[in-house]
């Protein structure tokens, strides 16, 4: 199966600290790279965990608050640096354009590259990017700013050819794509040999749900359900209910509770704040609600 996973670069809320980094992760879909949010010290964590940071080729940007965007420019600069030729896409709310624009003027500074930018509406999920093999849509938030959370849904894939029905009827290579997009197979005898009998199902195709910041927010539940794998923010535990509530946030009770309602296979919560030496007490309250649920760990790769 081809890989489907992501990296945790950062996962805290608010600000960096000497040992951790604020809210970044690389996504690898079947080869294809992607970045989701771009903090403070991105670059650093890209260079630590070693992830193929020159080959990404999308950008997604939650939203303008700093622990979500303020490496990108270093990062894009850097790309320029290296003299990167191949066109990016970048992603990301309503003013995501003139934030870029703007700093580039300033630096007067020029991209070795071509930087194609989308601004997202963030009232309403849209479908930001149609590949072969997946697809990419925005999961409108409640935070304090227009934001958007995003769903990677991978794409039906075709039935897999049995190997040893291959070599028993001796079936040329040029009949495989068909037989598999649904055909049967006509042996030297003239006997047909029917699609089921030539092929065996392919795995359901997976689906990751990133969704930071964001108060709890129900109606996020239909856009996300049944997702393989959901990070969901948790910010505060419960106990701070009323800090969550004045920030956008959630808790890690609420994180829980979010997993649940949207019946998802597996929970990872993040943007931990920084109040919190480890994330046990949190784990712990987001399990509470929702068992199949970790915390995530900078470093650390999950597959979906």
């Amino acid at each position: 199966m081809m890989r489907f996973e992501v990296s945790i670069l950062g996962c805290n809320a608010a600000l960096p600290t000497y040992k951790s980094f604020t809210s970044s992760q690389f996504l690898n879909i079947r080869e294809h790279y992607c970045l989701i949010d771009c903090g403070e010290g991105c670059q650093i964590a890209v260079q630590r965990y070693q992830v193929k940071a020159f080959q990404i080729k999308d950008i997604f940007i939650s939203h303008l608050h700093g622990d979500h965007v303020l490496g990108l420019m270093g990062l894009l600069m850097s790309f320029g640096l290296n003299q990167r030729k191949k066109k990016l896409r970048l992603y990301g709310p309503k003013g995501i354009r003139e934030w870029v624009e703007v700093q580039m003027r300033l630096m007067n500074a020029h991209l070795s590259y071509p930087l194609e930018i989308r601004e997202c509406d963030s009232e309403q999920s849209e479908l930001l990017l149609d590949t072969p093999s997946f697809q990419v849509f925005s999961l409108p938030l409640a935070h304090r700013l227009a934001c958007q959370g995003f769903l990677f849904k991978e794409k039906p894939a075709h039935p897999n050819m049995r190997k040893d029905r291959i070599l028993e009827l001796d079936i040329p290579f040029r009949q495989i794509p068909a037989i598999k997009a649904g055909g049967g197979f006509t042996d030297a005898e003239g006997k047909f040999w029917p699609h089921e009998e030539l092929c065996t199902p392919p795995p359901p195709p997976r689906t990751y749900a990133y969704c930071s910041d964001t108060a709890f927010h129900p109606p996020l539940a239909e856009l996300i359900r049944g997702v393989d794998l959901l990070y969901h923010e948790a910010t505060f535990l419960h106990e701070l209910l009323k800090n969550a509530k004045k920030t956008g946030h959630s808790t890690a009770k609420q994180a829980g509770e979010m997993a649940k309602l949207a019946q998802v296979k597996k929970l990872l919560i993040g943007h931990f704040s920084t109040r919190y030496q480890d994330t046990k007490a949190l784990l712990e309250e987001a399990q509470s609600e929702f068992a199949q649920t970790a915390a995530a760990e900078e470093g650390k790769t999950y597959s979906v």
